[in-house]
């Protein structure tokens, strides 16, 4: 099992802040934008084989602390998500996320956390 890695996004190397921006979900990828803009941010990363398959980032924004998630899609389904968000929960007190559609809602909904924005986890 692939360690977690983590740290603020101003302590980032060029060869992580480029893995990073390159998986996200390209026009809507909101972590991309955040990443170049939130210094103070910090990320979780799993690495496996020399290659990036899974990002959290935590960010302060206006009065929350927003979280968001990108799994590679090759490597969905194994757990890689649901490791990441409870490291970010070990370290985050009050972080919401934002769920971008009905899956990503399912996701976090796991965890009980609040949306800041987005799709809400409601089943209805």
């Amino acid at each position: 099992m692939a360690k977690i890695q983590t740290k603020l996004v101003k302590n980032l190397t060029k060869d992580e802040r480029l893995a990073c921006g390159r998986l996200n979900m390209r026009s809507n990828g909101e972590m991309m934008y955040a990443l170049q803009e939130q210094p103070e941010g910090r990320v979780w990363m799993i690495w496996e084989d020399g290659r990036l398959n899974a990002w959290a980032l935590a960010f302060s924004q206006k009065r929350h602390r927003i979280v968001h998630t990108y799994v590679r899609y090759s490597e969905r389904r194994r757990g890689l998500g649901t490791r990441l968000m409870r490291a970010v929960n070990r370290r985050e007190a009050e972080v919401k996320a934002c769920p971008h559609d009905f899956a990503s809602s399912c996701f976090y909904g796991k965890f009980e956390m609040p949306a800041a924005y987005g799709y809400h986890y409601s089943m209805n």
